[in-house]
């Protein structure tokens, strides 16, 4: 993935935490049930969708700063820790989400909804510091 494609990747994690942010204030203000289920698989899949665009764009600067391939989606996040772009303490945070992404992508019928909402609520926190450490990085490491 080249430099482009990161810009279009942050730009579309930028976006999709716009709308999961709107899934979620949404999914508050219905009575619903039914509607409410639908919203929560709503969030879901762009929390998912959020989480496998930060993994590529991990994938790609660690290829290209370290010709390194990372062997797991939570080793993408935590291997970044090599580049200094992040505290140990955030990159867990972040790396914590890529199980949360396994989990949706293939164990959705066991997951607690508490829990996901929870998570998805902690996805909106700390994305957005992601977003902006990635973009000062690769701005400052003359990857424009």
């Amino acid at each position: 993935m080249g430099n482009e494609l990161i810009y279009k990747k942050i730009t579309f994690i930028r976006d999709s935490l716009s709308k999961l942010k709107r899934i979620l204030e949404f999914r508050k203000e219905e009575g619903d049930k039914e509607k409410k289920e639908f919203l929560l698989l709503s969030a879901e899949k762009k929390a998912e969708e959020i989480i496998e665009s930060a993994i590529k764009i991990n994938q790609s600067i660690l290829k290209k700063e370290l010709n390194h391939f990372s062997e797991s989606y939570y080793d993408s996040f935590m291997d970044l820790e090599k580049l200094e772009i992040f505290e140990d303490e955030f990159l867990e945070k972040l790396a914590k989400t890529a199980g949360f992404r396994n989990r949706l992508a293939h164990d959705y019928m066991d997951l607690d909804e508490k829990i996901v909402e929870r998570t998805l609520v902690n996805v909106l926190k700390i994305y957005p510091n992601y977003l902006l450490r990635i973009i000062e990085f690769t701005s400052f490491s003359g990857n424009k």
